[in-house]
C-alpha cells in the first residue's frame, strides 16, 4: 500500500471531521473513500473508451474500478458498446454455430437435459457435469 499525503481546506477539513464523527470512522477513512470514489467515476469514462478502442479487457476494467462484473457489463451496454471482437473470431464461431445447427438437424447430435436446479454450493462432479 502506498501512503499519499495531501492538504486541504479547513472548510474540507471540518466536513471530513463530522463525517468521520457520525460514522465513528478515522478522518482518513472518510478521506479514503471519498477519494476511490471519485477515481472511480472520472475513471470509468476512461476505462470505457480504452475497451471501446480494443486496448484493454474486461478483467482490466473490473479490477482498475473495482467493480463487480454485472455492473461492469451493464454500464458496457448502457453505453451501446460493442465488444471489440475481431471479424476473424466473429467468422469462426458464426462458422461453429452453422455446423452444430446443421448437425442437430441431421440427427448427428442431441442436447442432453439439463440438470435439474441445485441447492447445493458445492461445485458439480464431472459425472454432474457431463449429464450423467
Amino acid at each position: 500500500m502506498t501512503q499519499i499525503n495531501i492538504r486541504i481546506d479547513e472548510s474540507a477539513d471540518e466536513i471530513l471531521t463530522l463525517l468521520a464523527a457520525l460514522r465513528k470512522v478515522s478522518k482518513t477513512v472518510i478521506a479514503r473513500e471519498f477519494m476511490l470514489e471519485g477515481l472511480s467515476q472520472n475513471l470509468f469514462p476512461l476505462l470505457l473508451d480504452l475497451y471501446r478502442e480494443g486496448k484493454i479487457n474486461l478483467k482490466k476494467i473490473m479490477t482498475l474500478s473495482q467493480l463487480p462484473p454485472h455492473e461492469v457489463l451493464q454500464k458496457i451496454a448502457d453505453a451501446g458498446i460493442e465488444p471489440p471482437i475481431s471479424g476473424a473470431v466473429d467468422d469462426y464461431t458464426r462458422d461453429i454455430r452453422e455446423d452444430l445447427t446443421k448437425a442437430f438437424k441431421e440427427g448427428k447430435i442431441k442436447i442432453k437435459q439439463p440438470p435439474p436446479a441445485r441447492r447445493s454450493e458445492k461445485p458439480l462432479s464431472p459425472d454432474e457435469l457431463a449429464g450423467e
